[in-house]
């Protein structure tokens, strides 16, 4: 019985052994890679005493510099490390909104059980001072001339759209023009009188005098024949 179980654990370790000399090797061929992002105050490419870590910084590794493998955001300026990294070349670089890095990448070739640690200087990226060209506007100050000078020309307009409508609605409405009717009853009128005067001249008697001749109709009623053709 002894002896059966001596060749159970034989040929358990057979079978194990195997497995862990290759995880062993696995372990031993990956490496590690760590990065630090600082502000390079005096921009002499190296991080000095006193010179901080930056926060809200994007750690990228790559692979054919264009490949992204892995992605580390530090928040608040803390290194980070990649780590078990097979044994090839590597592209890693940082990138954040609020720096400029001097160094924008570095390009390696990690070797087996090899660890790394690159360090990049950056400075605090300056807000931008002049517009962009498509932005660049005209900004007049509001002194007290430039004031008046718009309250007058805004007067000016409303005064004269004022007078164009006062005077489309006095056309439209007011103003009243003679009528034909109102000719027509102006002539009526005019021959009515002439007729009645007429009427009257010829019912007047008067004796014949010997030494003046009857005055002819068409000169008596002259007066009122040129008023009838006015």
């Amino acid at each position: 019985m002894l002896r059966a179980a001596r060749w159970l654990v034989l040929i358990a370790g057979l079978l194990i052994a195997p497995g862990l000399v290759g995880y062993a090797q696995a372990g031993f061929d990956t490496g590690t890679v760590c990065a630090l992002a600082y502000h390079d105050a005096n921009k002499n490419g190296v991080r000095d005493f006193g010179e901080e870590a930056l926060p809200e910084v994007s750690y990228n590794l790559m692979i054919a510099s264009n490949v992204l493998v892995a992605n580390y955001v530090a928040l608040h300026g803390e290194p980070y490390c990649f780590e078990n990294l097979p044994a090839q070349q590597y592209t890693l670089n940082i990138a954040s909104p609020l720096y400029v890095p001097r160094d924008s990448a570095v390009t390696f070739f990690l070797q087996p059980n090899q660890r790394l640690a690159y360090e990049f200087g950056a400075l605090h990226r300056l807000p931008q001072q002049t517009p962009l060209p498509q932005d660049e506007a005209i900004v007049i100050p509001l002194t007290l001339s430039v004031r008046l000078a718009i309250a007058t020309v805004a007067a000016l307009i409303v005064m004269a759209l004022s007078a164009a409508f006062g005077m489309i609605f006095y056309g439209l409405f007011l103003y009243r023009r003679p009528t034909l009717a109102a000719v027509s009853r102006a002539r009526q009128t005019s021959s009515s009188r002439i007729a009645s005067e007429r009427l009257k001249r010829s019912t007047r008697t008067s004796p014949p005098s010997e030494a003046t001749a009857p005055v002819p109709r068409s000169e008596r009623y002259r007066d009122l024949d040129v008023l009838d053709d006015a």
